[in-house]
Order: C-alpha cells, then structure tokens, then sequence
C-alpha cells in the first residue's frame, strides 16, 4: 500500500513539474502572438498615415494653373489675404471638403490628437472652403516624415492601448531615428493618439 501511495506522489510531482514548465511556454506563445497582432495594426497604418501626411505637409493638389509673372502669382484666387487654389488631386478624388480631410485624418489618429496636432492650424487658413469648394493656400506647410515596418517594437499593452517604437525611414539628425506612437482603442479600431520622435534605444 505505502508502495503505491509513493507512486501516485511520484506521478503527481512528475504531472505538477510538467505543468509548471508548461506554463511559461505557454504564456510567452500567448504574448509573442499578442505582440505580432500590435506589429501587424501598426504596420497597417503605414500607408494611410502616409496619405494623411501628404494633406497636411506638401498639400492636396490642384487644376488650377499657378504661376508667377512679374513677382505676381498669377492664378487662384486672394481670399482674406492669402492666395488659395481649389483642390482638385487625383490622387485623393474623395477629398472635397474640410469634413472629408477630417474622415481621412481620422482613420489614423484620435479626434482629440488630431485636433491638437493638425485641425488648429490647417483650418485656420491652410485648407478653407471659399463658396462652397475646397481650397488650400499656397504656402509652406511643415516637413513630413514616416516610418518604416520593420523591426516595431511593442511594450506597455492594456486592453485600451500600447506603445510602438518604429524606425524612421532616415535619421532627421544624430538625436533622432525613430518614432514613438501610443496607440488607444477607438471602438474596435486602434487609432494614433500620440507622437513622440528620438532616439528610444
């Protein structure tokens, strides 16, 4: 009897150290396919964040023929002292409003990043629309930037966010080659609600 009862220890310690070296296995099988689904959204991005650059830094272009003669531009028109062409890109044929940029902006970044980062200013006098169309000022807007899909790292998950480091596609000076987003859950999407650039090592 007591020869039995060792046994049944002994396949009960071998059964619990089985699990105990389980475990870990699997919760890091578990993590590593958590990480690899936030790579793959943030990797997802990559083009629209992209496209939405394009609006906000060298602008929606236009059919409207632009010129200088004289050191007066010529073509657009002057609207509360600025000189503005109508929108009209092809490569963007969806966008004809102030509310379509906000659409597009808004399937990358939070409303309330958005509006910090980009609302503020360009509709304040770098897209407004003149009598109902479209317009954008022809002016400087601020320098772009993006990322690469390579090599992102995840840390900081909670049900609702995460942050992603990703490279930049080159170095903006020696302080500074790569990005650092926190993700947040917009109903069943993730969207962008910040931005952060350095050197995140």
């Amino acid at each position: 009897m007591k020869i039995l009862t060792d046994i049944k220890k002994y396949i009960l310690l071998i059964i619990t150290a089985g699990i105990i070296t389980i475990l870990p296995a699997c919760s890091y099988e578990n993590n590593s396919g958590i990480i690899y689904e936030k790579q793959e959204i943030v990797a997802s991005l990559l083009e629209p964040y992209r496209e939405v650059m394009i609006i906000f830094s060298s602008g929606l272009g236009s059919y409207s023929p632009v010129s200088v003669v004289n050191g007066q531009l010529i073509g657009g028109i002057e609207y509360e002292g600025q000189w503005y062409i109508e929108v009209n890109d092809e490569s963007f044929p969806h966008i004809r409003s102030i509310q379509d940029i906000r659409d597009k902006t808004e399937t990358v970044f939070t409303q309330s990043y958005a509006e910090s980062a980009f609302y503020t200013w360009a509709f304040d006098r770098f897209y407004r629309e003149i009598d109902g169309v479209l317009h954008r000022a022809v002016a400087d807007a601020p320098n772009s930037w993006t990322w690469t899909a390579d090599d992102i790292l995840i840390e900081a998950i909670t049900s609702d966010s995460f942050i992603a480091i990703a490279p930049l596609e080159w170095e903006l000076d020696e302080w500074t080659d790569s990005v650092k987003f926190t993700f947040r859950r917009v109903g069943d999407n993730w969207r962008i609600d910040g931005v952060e650039l350095g050197s995140f090592d």
